[in-house]
């Protein structure tokens, strides 16, 4: 016989990845994942009345929320809904123009849609429309103050005018309302690697630490200054300070790694990439950062082996295979490195480096035609790699071609090729 509450808790369930999104309803469907996590129906009958009073209440709350949000979503007239669904696979396909137009007749049909303003920013941004970016952006936070994604997107778009500070300033408001929003901290990140000279003053980062001190960005930011001043022994306090805030938010143990390798401290960047993998085991961009530390360090078999991850998560990409292939040649382990080197060559025919590989390897083993052969596919492809010309000048050297060698060698170094 059916639980008698049965229908709420399936209707939460179906409920909460839905409005998992929606910021005002994040703290109500916290709470009843909370409540329901360990809650079977059975458990559920033994609980007092109380606890049940409370989940019918919190259950009614994610529903009428839920509801809500379908009838704001739902559109006045057909086409708008067709155009705004179709405006998304342009974003998806990343034709910026077409999407805009797209959502531009969504808003004309329902102009009270925070997510549709959110949406042609991130399209606006891309065709560097930042200013156009920004006001949609405002628009939508008009209607919904709480709408963080539309903080990121802005954020972006203060970064494409170089606003940098007040882009982290988006970013962190985001974060002090929720340290584990991966977007802002995906946002914050990018910003912060690509601003030219911008980083906030100590003085500034240690005012903002006393204003608040359990905000982990101004710790993160402090430690960064300190390792640029080659104060490690403060930078690590600083990161450790802002982990202890944050101690499940793998982005952050993420950013203290690569802030750490970017640093020149390979060892210590290791540590904080163990972390991440003990919290988030299917992070391709932690295996990366590792793989990257162990090459370094010359643990090339190590690095192998978080690259062989990364493939088993994506198999799909050329590149994780040609930084494999490099890994097992420093090995002298040739026949696999040449496997990678043409599986990369499957999935991307024109991908030149990999020809590069295969030329390498041929030059290692003596089979000099075979390198010659390799580098000129690669020529074909780009002219522009130093290397190529210069396995192939050696190459022809050891095949008694002294004139296409020195001319090979001559453009390997006009192509900055370090002799």
């Amino acid at each position: 016989m059916p639980h008698k509450h049965s229908h709420k808790i399936l209707t939460l369930l179906l409920c909460l990845p839905l409005l998992a999104g929606c910021s005002h309803a994040s703290k109500v469907s916290e709470k009843a994942a909370n409540t329901l996590r360990n809650m079977n129906p059975e458990q559920y009958d033994k609980a007092q009345e109380k606890t049940q009073r409370e989940l019918d209440e919190i259950a009614d709350k994610v529903v009428v929320l839920y509801y809500r949000f379908l009838r704001s979503a739902k559109l006045t007239n057909k086409q708008g809904e067709e155009k705004f669904s179709e405006g998304l696979r342009h974003l998806d396909k990343k034709n910026w123009t077409e999407a805009i137009r797209c959502f531009n007749v969504f808003i004309d049909a329902k102009p009270n849609i925070p997510g549709a303003y959110n949406a042609r920013a991130i399209a606006y941004n891309n065709i560097a429309e930042f200013q156009k970016a920004i006001d949609d952006c405002d628009k939508s936070l008009n209607l919904n103050p709480k709408h963080t994604q539309s903080r990121v997107t802005r954020a972006y778009a203060y970064a494409g005018q170089e606003r940098y500070e007040s882009a982290i300033e988006e970013c962190n408001y985001c974060l002090k309302l929720d340290p584990n929003d991966s977007l802002a901290w995906q946002a914050r990140k990018g910003i912060l690697d690509n601003a030219k000279d911008y980083r906030p003053s100590l003085g500034d980062l240690t005012a903002a630490i006393k204003e608040n001190p359990k905000f982990s960005c101004a710790y993160l930011d402090r430690g960064l200054v300190y390792i640029k001043q080659g104060d490690l022994v403060r930078a690590s306090k600083d990161f450790d300070r802002a982990i202890a805030l944050a101690p499940k938010n793998w982005q952050l143990i993420a950013t203290v790694g690569s802030i750490y390798l970017e640093n020149g401290h390979w060892q210590r960047s290791i540590i904080y990439f163990d972390r991440v993998l003990k919290l988030c085991p299917g992070s391709i961009y932690a295996y990366l950062e590792r793989a990257e530390a162990y090459e370094k360090l010359e643990e090339y078999a190590l690095a192998a082996k978080d690259l062989e991850k990364i493939i088993d998560l994506k198999p799909n990409d050329p590149h994780t295979y040609i930084r494999r292939a490099h890994c097992l040649l420093e090995l002298r382990r040739y026949e696999e490195a040449n496997d990678d080197f043409d599986e990369a060559i499957m999935l991307a025919p024109k991908y030149a480096v990999a020809y590069v590989g295969r030329a390498q390897i041929a030059l290692c083993l003596n089979h000099w035609q075979e390198a010659v052969d390799a580098a000129t596919k690669s020529i074909e492809l780009n002219p522009r790699i130093a290397s190529s010309y210069y396995i192939r000048g050696y190459a022809y050297h050891e095949l008694g071609n002294i004139n296409n060698a020195i001319s090979d060698r001559k453009k390997a170094k006009e192509l900055g090729y370090p002799y």
